[in-house]
Formats: structure tokens, C-alpha cells, sequence
């Protein structure tokens, strides 16, 4: 069952507050996204430049 909070009624910090928090929660979400999508990146950035240096060191020998 849904409620529906009535923002025009009772204390408004309350209101605020649980208004705020699935937003909070969501960016929470996005950021933790983020990071893991850069972390991803990265792993997989390093594992091709390292492949590049090692193909070029056997290359010069």
C-alpha cells in the first residue's frame, strides 16, 4: 500500500526530511556507480598500457 505524504501538513522539517532521504539514497547510489564504473576503467586501462610496455620490451630485445 502507498502513502502519500502531505507536504502542506504537520511539522515541515519532518516533511523535509522524509522527502529528502530517497533522493539522498539515490545519489548515494549514482556515486557508488561512478566510482565503480571509473575503478572498472581503470583495471582495464592499466591491464592494455601494461600489455603495450611488455609487447614493446620484447620487441627490443
Amino acid at each position: 500500500m502507498k502513502q502519500s505524504i502531505q507536504m502542506c501538513e504537520g511539522s515541515l522539517w519532518k516533511n523535509i526530511f522524509f522527502f529528502g532521504v530517497p533522493l539522498m539514497f539515490a545519489q548515494i547510489l549514482e556515486v557508488l556507480f561512478n566510482l565503480s564504473d571509473v575503478a572498472i576503467v581503470k583495471i582495464v586501462y592499466f591491464l592494455f598500457c601494461f600489455q603495450k610496455i611488455k609487447k614493446k620490451i620484447i620487441d627490443m630485445k
